[in-house]
Parts: C-alpha cells; structure tokens; sequence
C-alpha cells in the first residue's frame, strides 16, 4: 500500500499544471465579449440612438443608425468605414444615429469600438427612426449572428 500512494505520490508532483492569469488595472472594466454569452436585458434611448445591453460576463453599450442600404450584407455582416448617401444625395461617413433610410445597423460603443454591424431591413426609414435603437438592444440579446459580428470585429 505504500509503494502505491508513494507511485502516486511521485506521478502527481510531476505532472505539468497550465494556468491563465489576467491583470486589470484599478478602475478598468473586463467584459467578455464572446457570441455564444446569453444576453439578460437590454435598455435603450432612441432620442440618443443608444442601447446597453447586460449579461453575467458585463454590460455593452452601442450606438444605431437608419441608413438608405444595407450594404449587401445579412445580419452581423460587418463594414469598417460605413458610409451612406442621405436623403440630400450627399454621401457621408455614418457616425451613429442617422435616421434616414429603412436598413437598421448597430455598433459597439463600449468597452470598446466595433465595426458597424447591419441589423435588419424594417421596410420604412419611419419605422427604423422609431424602431431600429430597441432592436439593437433586442437584437444583440436574441441573435448570436449580430453579437458574433459586433463581438468579433472589435480586433478589426
């Protein structure tokens, strides 16, 4: 019996252990921004064009925008210098809260910057000025295709 515990004595103190260690300055926040997390609940300010949404892992805030094309992309398709034409003809570069065209896109604002990620088609520029800022919020807790291109173009 002691030959035993002494065998296994000796496999244990010699058998590799891996660890992971993340440091976190005072004041910073940690939030893990992984497409598979379920999102609790969600707030919204449509005046602002903003949304938070909370999960066990931290709280993201973004911002949405209402823009005439939807880029060709489906939901979570990502576009890195998003630029529309509004309804003057002028094309500008989208800074968030746009609210001129019927093709719902989102961003992350917090803890960091993503690219714009496309939402949905809401079928009228009225209904995506009144709607498109609480679907970002819904959309990022119910659609892991929209969290995994927020959440996975924030390295971009």
């Amino acid at each position: 019996m002691k030959k035993i515990f002494i065998c296994v004595l000796t496999i244990m103190m010699t058998m590799s252990s891996y660890a992971t260690t993340m440091c976190a300055a005072d004041d910073t926040v940690a939030v893990v921004l992984d497409p598979s997390v379920s999102i609790t609940s969600y707030t919204y300010d449509n005046t602002m064009g903003t949304w938070k949404a909370w999960s066990a892992q931290g709280t993201v805030h973004g911002i949405s925008a209402c823009l005439n094309s939807n880029q060709g992309k489906s939901r979570g398709g990502t576009v890195a210098r998003l630029t529309d034409t509004n309804n003057e003809g002028e094309t500008n570069l989208v800074v968030g809260s746009e609210k001129y065209g019927r093709y719902c896109w989102c961003r992350l604002t917090h803890p960091v910057s993503s690219l714009w990620a496309f939402g949905y088609d809401n079928g009228s520029a009225s209904d995506c000025a009144s709607y498109c800022t609480i679907y970002c919020g819904a959309y990022v807790r119910d659609y892991a295709a929209l969290r995994g291109g927020l959440f996975g173009s924030v390295a971009q």
